[in-house]
């Protein structure tokens, strides 16, 4: 159950990624979705050995940001991202950053990436975690899908609240898992072989609680699966 602007993500990946990435999906608890964020990568030493790659919320003449944060089981929210709300004077923002290492060619080259994402809200909370999975290279594509981890919701009043309007219900969120797809366009020919700049990247996720946080949320009948590799 995704909404408009998570749906922008979600129907460019499913026809092209269709199995890498899975959860639970009836335990799915939250979901976010953000359109046009900046996506940059440096190369580490010579060309064709990783780098690191990072993708922020942005505003600027090629690219203006928007998205949403949802809770999809009772009680019912989203928190609204605008077009450019990163440029308002509140703190919210979305940053991603995930490694790229070991290379592999083939006819869908591929690579492992290791990092961390934030996402802040209009008053400074914020959902934040770890990220591990797979690179590969489809298309005229570039994809991350992968796990999340250790993810925590911080928030001084049980409220995820949107630049936008609307807000989530994060009242005894617990630590959670999940997965999560990362997609941008290949500005440059060959894979991860050079740095590139301002690249329109997508990032979505769905999070779940783990067993220990499930009676925290009242789902103690749920069994919390993921992908692993």
């Amino acid at each position: 159950m995704f909404t408009k602007n998570q749906m922008k993500i979600v129907a460019v990946i499913a026809g092209s990624v269709a199995g890498f990435a899975a959860t639970a999906s009836a335990d799915v608890v939250y979901t976010f979705g953000f359109t046009d964020l900046s996506g940059d990568f440096t190369v580490a030493g010579g060309g064709g050995s990783g780098g690191q790659f990072e993708a922020r919320a942005v505003d600027n003449a090629l690219l203006r940001s928007a998205g949403d944060v949802s809770r999809i089981v009772a009680p019912f929210g989203t928190a609204v991202y605008d077009d450019g709300f990163v440029t308002g004077l509140d703190p919210a923002d979305v940053v991603l950053s995930i490694s790229v290492f070991n290379i592999v060619g083939g006819p869908i080259p591929t690579a492992d990436g290791i990092g961390d994402f934030t996402i802040t809200d209009v008053d400074g909370d914020t959902i934040s975690g770890q990220i591990d999975g797979i690179w590969l290279l489809l298309g005229d594509g570039i994809f991350f899908n992968g796990n999340l981890s250790l993810v925590t919701i911080t928030s001084d009043d049980g409220s995820f609240d949107g630049p936008a309007g609307g807000a989530v219900d994060v009242t005894g969120a617990g630590i959670l898992e999940g997965a999560n797809t990362v997609l941008f366009t290949n500005a440059i020919p060959g894979f991860f072989d050079a740095s590139f700049r301002e690249v329109s990247t997508q990032f979505a996720g769905e999070l779940l609680p783990t067993p220990g946080a499930m009676a925290l949320l009242g789902l103690g009948g749920l069994v919390a699966t993921r992908r692993r590799r």
